[in-house]
């Protein structure tokens, strides 16, 4: 029987071929004796059917481990976990996934492997941690343990999304609903100031001056604004502005004390299980610092790996950076003095989760007053020039 496969190398370089063999399970066998990772295999006669790779959303992978860990826990066999997992309601492209890893791990691999085989769905540090758990035979445990740090990871990126959604979409229904007043309100009471021959308010001529700005040069404004927005996303792409600029954003007033301690709950949260499955430091910190959305931090994480390389400690390490809090450095150097130092990454873990959450919930607080009164003097503003003439000349009239 004919089957067509896609398949990844341990240099993550993508094969695809076919195969003959007598079933699919004979098929991807050989596939993984051949040192491929098998990440499609079907009948030939399906040769059309459509490969998806897509990166996959968080809530999977934490339910992925979380359900993998409770019934590795119960007894059930890693493969029986995974068929038990096909068996429940899944979007297509989260069966096709789980399908692959079944396949790979009924050929003899192991799901460490199997993830491997899928880099936009599980990242390099769940599947360090998952390799460690199959050599030390605690994966129920560290399984359990890297979900719950994705986990939270998900929720506090959640949090600051919904935070900034806010301010977010309510200055642009404000740009909007200025826009409008500028371009079909406005004009219609311009060729009627104009004949007034009088002295207009100064909000009237801002106003005016803002409008005449944008009818004559509006255009040449908005591609000014598109190329510096192309230049800028260009420059952003390079390694060493991509970090100065994240740096600057952690410099930011309470928003960049936010951005700070969410970053540090992650790599705490990681680099605490990282340690936990007996991976060395180095290595941990070099894991560590593929997780962490800022530039500047990741290079201050890959930085702590070589220094330790070197014979430094971590918090030696990290001082260096001149970004971590007193708080997060001192309890590192206890940690590292005592031998505690998982315990205590995962106790500031915990704690800059909290700080975060709490840092968050005040920023709503104060943000939402804020851009209400923003919205409402923008629009107020143009609503009151146009009026405000028209009041005089009202006033005028009835005066004489």
């Amino acid at each position: 029987m004919n089957f067509i496969y896609e398949a990844k190398t341990e240099e993550n370089i993508i094969r695809r071929g076919s195969i003959t063999a007598d079933s699919e399970r004979d098929a991807a066998r050989i596939l993984q004796l051949q040192g491929l990772f098998v990440t499609r295999l079907l009948p030939a006669w399906r040769k059309n059917a459509r490969i998806s790779l897509k990166k996959s959303h968080p809530k999977f992978v934490v339910s992925f481990f979380r359900q993998t860990a409770v019934m590795l826990k119960a007894g059930i066999t890693l493969s029986g976990a995974m068929e038990a997992l096909l068996r429940q309601k899944q979007t297509e492209k989260e069966k096709e996934v789980i399908s692959g890893m079944y396949r790979s791990i009924r050929a003899g691999g192991t799901l460490a492997s199997a993830m491997k085989a899928y880099p936009a769905w599980f990242p390099k540090s769940a599947a360090a941690v998952v390799h460690a758990g199959e050599e030390s035979g605690t994966l129920d445990r560290l399984l359990a343990k890297i979900a719950d740090v994705m986990g939270r990871q998900y929720d506090m990126k959640e949090k600051r999304m919904t935070l900034l959604a806010y301010p977010a979409i309510l200055f642009l229904t404000s740009f909007f609903a200025a826009v409008f007043l500028l371009t079909f309100v406005f004009p219609v009471f311009v060729s009627f100031f104009e004949e007034m021959h009088t002295a207009l308010p100064w909000p009237t001529r801002l106003v005016l001056g803002i409008y005449g700005g944008l009818r004559d040069y509006g255009a040449f404004i908005a591609a000014g604004l598109a190329v510096f927005a192309a230049a800028a996303a260009m420059k952003y792409r390079k390694k060493r502005i991509r970090e100065r600029v994240d740096f600057a954003m952690l410099r930011i007033p309470v928003l960049g004390k936010l951005f700070l301690y969410q970053e540090l709950s992650k790599i705490a949260g990681i680099l605490a299980v990282l340690i936990e499955s007996g991976i060395v430091m180095n290595r941990a910190l070099d894991i560590t610092a593929e997780t962490t959305d800022n530039a500047y931090i990741c290079m201050a994480s890959g930085r702590a790996a070589r220094d330790i390389e070197k014979g430094f400690t971590l918090s030696a390490s990290l001082e260096k950076a001149e970004i971590f809090p007193e708080l997060f450095l001192n309890l590192i150097n206890t940690g590292e003095r005592t031998g505690s130092l998982e315990e205590m990454l995962y106790r500031l873990a915990a704690a800059y989760e909290e700080e975060s959450e709490r840092l968050s919930g005040r920023m709503h607080t104060l943000i939402e007053p804020f851009m209400v009164l923003t919205a409402g003097g923008v629009i107020g503003t143009l609503i009151f020039a146009i009026a405000l003439p028209i009041l005089d000349m009202m006033t005028s009239l009835s005066g004489s």
